[in-house]
């Protein structure tokens, strides 16, 4: 991730005053007036339209903890160093959608966001008839959120920001920063996703996403230069973490359980290529079908070919499929991988002019060598088979995704300490017995 990007995700995540009296705020209560000018919790708004209509940038809009029964559309802008931030104080603000009778737009939402450098903080957003919150500008954040009972898109980007073609032709956003929110039972009027993120560099990261009726995380249709990291991603009916049509985008460090499936790659759509992915250090357990697949629809195949993945140092343990390939000419790298497979460890589902190359892998046919396989803890004892066997990244002739985080394992510690590297997403410490 370039540093201009990082330094704006740092501006638009600063952390938030733990005091309710902001210079400069203005205040929403729900026993606020409209005619009453929000300068103080005494004198608070109603609605948090009548604050947005009078934010001005590097304000902060404090929502007392109440139900809000509205939308809630940007009307301006922040700029650099003075974004515009809407956060709850004294308890939660809900903003609910119960009470609107929409239709099926993806684009309305019960939050819009369609101006640059705002951002959310502990809002919960709930009932939405359509989606929850639309991403429509760049530089957005959505931080310690709650959204939840969402007929569509629980997030997403309006879909009119994304390339037309492979190549370009459109106008992404740009920094977006999803960080540390809870997304749970979206998707409920299915064809849509928990989070739908089209974006040009981006950070997804400590978030729980979770019990949705479609895909947990979606990165898609053009989206590139961004990362998945530290998410809990589980029983979701589909793909946990799905890559389609994207490039340059890390998935590492997430923990993925019990959905469909865990993490998946795919180009479904002939305009847009999917390449250099990276899919590292990540725990992928007890999916009903694929720990990781890399596949494309023979019978609505998008633009062939996955170019450029490598899947690399993820433990993977009790999915019918530890690793699935499918479709063709898919270029794909899966090295020092540790997996335990209910079906098969490797399957290979059809396809013409791929190429997979499996290097470095330990397959176990029983839990042998964990912490505490019980518990879910997968981390390496002694007796693991996984210890040695991996090999040094990247091979020679090899794929290595331009990013950082390879010589480190899922706990921080740095790989091949004892002069060998162990297979799977943690390296053996002498302490865990």
């Amino acid at each position: 991730m370039t540093a201009v990007l990082l330094a704006v995700l740092c501006v638009l995540l600063v952390c938030s005053p733990s005091h309710s009296q902001v210079p400069g705020a203005i205040y929403v209560s729900t026993s606020g007036s409209n005619r009453a000018d929000g300068s103080s919790p005494a004198r608070a708004l109603r609605t948090i339209s009548a604050a947005l209509a009078r934010i001005r940038p590097g304000q902060t809009i404090m929502i007392e903890g109440g139900t809000y029964a509205e939308q809630v559309v940007t009307m301006r802008g922040g700029l650099p160093g003075a974004e515009i931030t809407l956060r709850s104080y004294n308890g939660r603000a809900i903003v609910d959608g119960s009470k609107f009778g929409w239709n099926r737009d993806q684009n309305r939402a019960l939050i819009e966001l369609r101006h640059p450098f705002v951002r959310l903080d502990g809002l919960d957003v709930a009932h939405s008839r359509t989606t929850g919150i639309l991403l429509a500008a760049s530089d957005l954040a959505i931080a310690n959120c709650h959204v939840a009972d969402i007929q569509l898109h629980g997030i997403s980007t309006e879909t009119s920001f994304q390339t037309r073609a492979s190549g370009g032709g459109g106008a992404m956003i740009r920094r977006i920063a999803i960080i540390d929110n809870e997304i749970e039972r979206t998707a409920l009027g299915g064809n849509s996703q928990a989070l739908s993120l089209i974006a040009d560099g981006f950070r997804i990261s400590g978030n729980r996403v979770h019990d949705n009726q479609a895909e947990g995380i979606d990165i898609w249709l053009g989206a590139r230069r961004g990362e998945v990291t530290g998410n809990t991603v589980f029983r979701n009916a589909a793909v946990g973490i799905y890559v389609d049509g994207a490039a340059y985008v890390s998935i590492s460090g997430n923990r993925v359980y019990a959905n469909k499936s865990g993490i998946g790659v795919s180009s479904e759509d002939v305009r847009y290529d999917t390449h250099d992915i990276a899919v590292f250090n990540n725990l992928v357990w007890d999916n009903t079908r694929n720990a990781v697949f890399v596949w494309d629809d023979d019978r609505r195949p998008g633009l062939r070919g996955s170019q450029k993945v490598l899947i690399a140092h993820n433990t993977l343990i009790g999915s019918y499929y530890s690793l699935y390939f499918a479709g063709d000419r898919n270029r794909v790298e899966a090295i020092n991988n540790l997996g335990m497979a209910s079906g098969s460890n490797v399957e290979k589902g059809g396809g013409r002019g791929s190429a997979i190359r499996l290097d470095g892998n330990v397959w176990l046919t029983h839990p042998v060598g964990f912490a505490d396989f019980a518990a879910q803890d997968f981390r390496l004892t002694a007796r693991s088979p996984a210890i040695g066997r991996g090999v040094a990244l990247p091979l020679p002739g090899a794929y290595t995704f331009p990013g950082p985080g390879f010589d480190v394992d899922l706990a921080g510690q740095a790989r091949g300490n004892s002069g060998t590297i162990d297979a799977g997403a943690f390296s053996f410490l002498p302490a865990i017995r």
